[in-house]
């Protein structure tokens, strides 16, 4: 599941489809997009970050989540340093 933290039809959540379709055709099995806005992107990334670590839940962030995000809510639920594996394509 890539998890899309911004509201379906925009620019981000086209890249994320894109990006999905691309990695199912690659995989072999399907990559399934779930769009979750609000709160700056910090509520998917919270569902991101708690999930099992076995790499089937991504998020399609970006520095204002992993970055300020964390900075600006005191108890963002999720500690980008710890709780997730960054990777840039």
């Amino acid at each position: 599941m890539l998890v899309v933290p911004f509201a379906p039809g925009g620019g981000n959540d086209t890249l994320a489809r894109l990006t999905a379709q691309h990695m199912s055709k690659a995989l072999g099995q399907q990559v399934v997009t779930d769009n979750r806005p609000g709160a700056g992107g910090t509520l998917a990334t919270r569902q991101v970050a708690k999930a099992a670590p076995d790499g089937y839940t991504l998020v399609m962030a970006h520095s204002g989540i992993v970055g300020i995000g964390p900075s600006l809510y005191p108890n963002a639920g999720y500690d980008p340093r710890k709780d997730i594996s960054l990777r840039s394509g």
